[in-house]
């Protein structure tokens, strides 16, 4: 009797690790790993897939930078005559003010062409 029990604990933990296997196989299969033996046999395809990642990411990086600064240049122009604007109202300083905004307004002019 304890025979029976025995045969039937391995035909159970053979048809879980056929299971298991399936799964593993199906999870193999969807995580194309064939492509990636492919691309560690084959070095210079490696390399070069890298190079054009690279070179898209630093592409990415200058446009986003160069957005982002203009984007905080303009901001801080658009604060520095509203702040101008409001240190105008203030008697002592207003005049002070007043000068510094006709400055930055000519520089914003002559860079603007």
């Amino acid at each position: 009797m304890a025979r029976k029990k025995e045969a039937g604990g391995k035909a159970h933990s053979a048809s879980s690790l056929n299971r298991n296997l399936a799964r593993l196989a199906a999870r193999m299969e969807a995580a194309n790993l064939q492509d990636y033996i492919d691309l560690s046999n084959r070095p210079v395809r490696l390399m070069w897939n890298n190079f054009i990642s690279g070179m898209a990411r630093g592409v990415g990086m200058f446009v986003g930078a160069g957005a982002m600064g203009a984007l905080v240049i303009a901001v801080v122009g658009i604060l520095a005559v509203w702040l101008l604007n409001f240190l105008n109202m203030i008697p002592v300083i207003g005049d002070l003010a007043a000068s510094i905004k006709g400055a930055f307004q000519d520089f914003m002019q002559q860079h603007k062409n």
